[in-house]
């Protein structure tokens, strides 16, 4: 059983590996524009060296999408963090501001150059952060935070290790792997 399962998850990689993102006009309505990302990706000679476009475009649909490796992305985390609010104007107010987190998060960790500032545990404690924030009512002062620190990492004046769960509230991180 195991060799099946090992098996599966080698051959959803690898069709994952080979698939073409979609185009322009076949691009999810309810994600940026994919020539936002083109345009990213070709101001970007470094990552250029060692992503192709397409690899590029994959990893963002992943990021917002999930995939079969893990299947949670942002739009789930939006969707959820959203749909806990109970406040619809407070939902309404911090919409956009989660759509543009999300954005601006998926730009960065999509690349794969070696120096890319946004990680995947880096997200993980981002996303813990926000369903903590819905309990605390908080949303809007933490996406500010994850903003701060987004151009703090971009300008090396935060370090990824300094990025846990206690920078934003005093609970321990759970570990799952």
């Amino acid at each position: 059983m195991f060799r099946l399962t090992l098996q599966l998850l080698l051959i959803a990689s690898l069709v994952g590996c080979i698939s073409t993102p979609p185009s322009e006009a076949e691009w999810p309505d309810n994600l940026p524009p994919r020539s936002l990302y083109e345009s990213m990706w070709t101001q970007d000679p470094s990552n250029q060296m060692v992503q192709s476009l397409d690899s590029y475009l994959r990893w963002v649909l992943r990021f917002y999408q999930g995939w079969p490796v893990y299947d949670y992305g942002w739009l789930d985390l939006t969707r959820d963090v959203l749909t806990s609010i109970e406040n619809p104007v407070k939902q309404e107010l911090l919409a956009p501001r989660l759509v543009e987190l999300g954005r601006v998060i998926s730009i960065e960790w999509s690349k794969d150059s070696s120096d890319h500032y946004i990680r995947t545990p880096t997200i993980s404690i981002w996303g813990d952060a926000l369903r903590e924030a819905v309990i605390r009512d908080d949303v809007q002062a933490l996406t500010d935070k994850i903003f701060k620190d987004i151009d703090q990492l971009a300008s090396r004046q935060l370090d990824l290790k300094d990025v846990t769960l206690k920078r934003y509230y005093d609970i321990e991180e759970e570990d799952f792997f």
